[in-house]
């Protein structure tokens, strides 16, 4: 039973040859069709021999025989079709010279008539026994064959006879074989399938003969929108669009709600076909109240998808929705106008209904401004064409041309809300930023925005809203900007503002003497001070040394301010990183190298220290930017740069103890004891995701040489107990390893074995086939199976 045979040939060859097959199948009836098709001999003959050959044993026979033998039967319904037509004609004919008087009526051309309508029912009889031979003596038979080629070869041509002849085959004894293969295993037969079903609802005449098979077998097509192959979940929902469309009764509130969860899922054309469906069902409501004008019935669009969004609960994530949506809902989506006047509207929308407008916004001006699909959705044509790319250009500059003199409205309107914030301080990072030197009106926007950046900044707490300014404000920092000098200025005025607030505390701070409220305003400014540090170089401000007196006073005083101290943390990290920064650009003094040297030893200590504290916050905290820091400062980060060799710092033996203890105390640990409520699941997804970073800034210190190779062993050993939260991360971290020392990556899973204490056959395959490679020399290969992590660390 090989399988090497024509037709099983994938590729461009197997392309050809069924079309030069078909040809020739097409070919053959079209040259007999007024000759050798009726003479009861050749085509007899050959559908005899086609189906005694569709039952063999040998998948070769049977499925070219099945082929041929469709194939064929396709030529003859056509045929059988076109001598129909000639039937009606013929015998139109024939009746009305009957029905002329007797001196009109011409004998010999009626008798003509009369006998070339005897030779067409002859002939469309002798096309109905062949064609109703073959369905019983092949297709009968092999629509359910083992071999999914061939029952995808039965359901195809089903299609077709279902359109071309339905008088004869669309009725419940054929239709019933589209509705069993909807039940296939195979997911290329369920999709032509579902193909064939499409081609029936396109046609308006057919609705009312697919009433019963709609009835029944609907609620299988329903449940297909979550088949577990994507491309039949698209076709579905586009077949489930055409009942929708066509049918009188269409789908009912319930049913439709199957589709609507799809314009969320990763799968980017599951989603489009879902925000087709979507789109479609929110302009019939829209239809249905009798909205004509385009501006009332964009704002009406608007307003139901609000409230559609609202009631999903998928909130915070408008970005799939919107993307789902752009095909077909583009214009409504791009209409900023009506956005921004409903929300600048006194009343007229709810607060609920406020923050859903404003994400999806935002989302729709990120989608115009980047032209890519959300993260986790891939895009299958990622170059743009000149056309695209000429869309997304006039996107942009309508989104600058239109916001640039509304946002500060807006910013106005939300100021006191954080969550509002966030949001709107994400729409100038997709202006066309250049328009702000090159149009003259628009400079004074580019002050105003600056000043309620800063404004924002001193009002706000929130370490959200605070990062959101930090990212701004690095864009409008940079250098490829001629207005850079004035936002430099302007957030400088404001550190310095910041600045001397933290200082007006500090001295009460480090004698102990400072009220709850110094304390508050202190680490506020703190706070503030350090989400702007992200995005400008803090070093001309000299806040390292407050933040390390600051932090040993609280320390030894067993103070723990968490956000006082969380702040400081970071400020005095980020002075240290962007120090480093500026030594490497600037190429600083041997005096200056040695004292950054000393503060990166003494802040380590610090941070070391802290790593021991019953304080979640700082703990955490310190043991993110002692890695980060190590990082910065290790012995990699300096090759090719013999100057700064002195800048180097290897952590010591006792923080190596440090870090791996808090491996093993806090991130390997188990977190089911978190409430599974709504709020309780999102703790725990946020607990994780904490969790990952750790794990992952320790598994670079390790590929990166911070940390010895047998560091990973700290890691390895809980492969197989935490795979589900960690795995995509070790797996990543044993292929790096295998690249940096095949031979003693092979060791070191060896030891992790021994530490875990399983015998190697109850222990995860992925350790040892890492073992085998190594140990057998196959090779290191960067696309192992053991290298195939989703996780990249950098």
């Amino acid at each position: 039973d090989s399988v090497n045979y024509p037709l099983s040939i994938p590729g461009p060859q197997l392309k050809r040859f069924k079309a030069g097959l078909c040809e020739f199948v097409r070919v053959l009836v079209r040259s007999c069709r007024n000759s050798f098709v009726y003479d009861e001999f050749l085509f007899h003959t050959l559908l005899a021999l086609l189906t005694g050959l569709s039952d063999s044993q040998v998948r070769a026979f049977r499925h070219t025989s099945t082929f041929l033998a469709m194939k064929l039967m396709t030529g003859l319904v056509d045929l059988a079709v076109a001598v129909s037509g000639q039937l009606q004609t013929t015998q139109r004919q024939c009746d009305i010279e009957n029905s002329k008087g007797p001196h009109e009526r011409a004998s010999d051309r009626l008798q003509e008539l009369k006998a070339s309508i005897r030779e067409l029912q002859e002939n469309r009889e002798e096309l109905s026994f062949m064609i109703n031979a073959t369905f019983r003596g092949v297709f009968v038979h092999r629509y359910r064959d083992r071999l999914p080629d061939i029952r995808v070869t039965c359901i195809e041509e089903l299609g077709v006879w279902l359109k071309t002849d339905p008088e004869n085959f669309l009725n419940d004894g054929c239709l019933k074989y589209l509705g069993w293969t909807l039940h296939d295993k195979q997911s290329p037969v369920r999709l032509q399938c579902v193909r064939a079903l499409q081609g029936l609802y396109q046609e308006k005449e057919f609705i009312g003969r697919l009433e019963l098979f709609t009835s029944r077998f609907k609620e299988r097509i329903l449940s297909m929108v979550l088949d577990k192959d994507p491309d039949v979940a698209v076709e579905v929902v586009n077949l489930l669009l055409m009942i929708q469309l066509s049918t009188e009764e269409g789908l009912k509130e319930e049913e439709c709600g199957h589709m609507y969860p799809v314009v969320y899922t990763s799968h980017r054309g599951l989603a489009s076909a879902a925000g087709a469906f979507l789109y479609n069902k929110l302009k019939c409501v829209i239809t249905a109240n009798n909205q004509e004008d385009d501006n009332s019935s964009n704002a009406a669009f608007l307003q139901i998808l609000i409230s559609f969004y609202i009631q999903s609960e998928f909130h915070e994530h408008g970005a799939y929705l919107v993307d789902s949506l752009w095909t077909v809902a583009g214009s409504e989506l791009r209409d900023w106008d009506v956005m921004t006047a409903l929300l600048l509207q006194d009343s007229g929308l709810m607060y609920e209904e406020e923050g859903a407008l404003l994400e999806i916004m935002v989302c729709s001006i990120r989608q115009a401004a980047e032209a890519n699909p959300p993260v986790g959705r891939i895009q299958s044509k990622k170059i743009l064409s000149m056309k695209h790319k000429k869309i997304q250009e006039q996107d942009r500059t309508r989104i600058t041309t239109h916001f640039i003199p509304i946002l500060p409205q807006l910013l106005s309107k939300y100021s006191a809300d954080a969550e509002k914030m966030v949001l709107l301080l994400r729409v100038p990072l997709y202006y066309d930023l250049d328009m702000y030197s090159s149009t003259q009106w628009l400079e004074k926007h580019f002050d105003l925005l600056l000043s309620q950046i800063c404004s924002i900044v001193k009002k706000h707490t929130d370490a959200a809203v605070l990062q959101a300014c930090a990212r701004l404000a690095s864009t409008l920092c940079s250098d490829c900007y001629t207005f850079s000098s004035r936002a430099h200025l302007a957030f400088g005025q404001l550190l310095d503002d910041l600045t001397e607030c933290f200082n007006t505390y500090l001295s009460d701070l480090l004698e102990g003497t400072a009220d709850e409220d110094g304390v508050y305003n202190a680490a506020t400014a703190l706070k503030r001070i350090a989400a702007l540090s992200s995005a400008k170089d803090p070093t001309g401000w000299q806040l390292f040394d407050s933040c390390l007196e600051l932090l040993k006073s609280r320390i030894e005083s067993l103070d723990f301010d968490t956000e006082l101290m969380v702040a400081a943390l970071k400020c005095a990290a980020f002075h240290l990183m962007w120090a480093k920064v500026n030594a490497v650009n600037i190429k600083a003094a041997e005096a200056d190298l040695k004292r950054l040297k000393k503060e990166v030893r003494l802040f380590c200590r610090i941070c070391q220290t802290c790593l021991c504290l019953d304080q979640t916050k700082i703990r955490d905290q310190a043991f993110e930017v002692l890695c980060d820091l190590l990082l910065l400062y290790s012995a990699a980060s300096v090759r090719g740069e013999p100057v700064l060799q002195t800048l180097v710092h290897l952590p010591s033996d006792s923080l190596r103890a440090e870090l791996a203890s808090f491996l093993l105390d806090f991130v390997f640990t188990d977190s089911e004891n978190i409430e599974l409520d709504d709020e309780g699941l999102e703790n725990k997804v946020a607990l994780l995701q904490k969790k990952r970073n750790q794990l992952g800034g320790y598994c670079k210190l390790v590929i990166y040489g911070v940390l010895d190779l047998s560091a990973a062993t700290n890691v390895f050993k809980h492969y197989s107990k935490y795979f589900k939260d960690f795995g995509d991360i070790i797996k990543e971290t044993v292929s790096k390893s295998k690249l940096i020392n095949p031979i003693q990556s092979a060791k070191i899973v060896c030891l992790s074995l021994q530490q875990v204490g399983s015998p190697f056959h109850c222990y995860n395959s992925l350790l040892i086939v890492c073992i085998a490679e190594v140990w057998h020399g196959v090779g290191v290969r960067g696309s192992s199976s053991i290298g195939r992590g989703k996780t990249r660390i950098v």
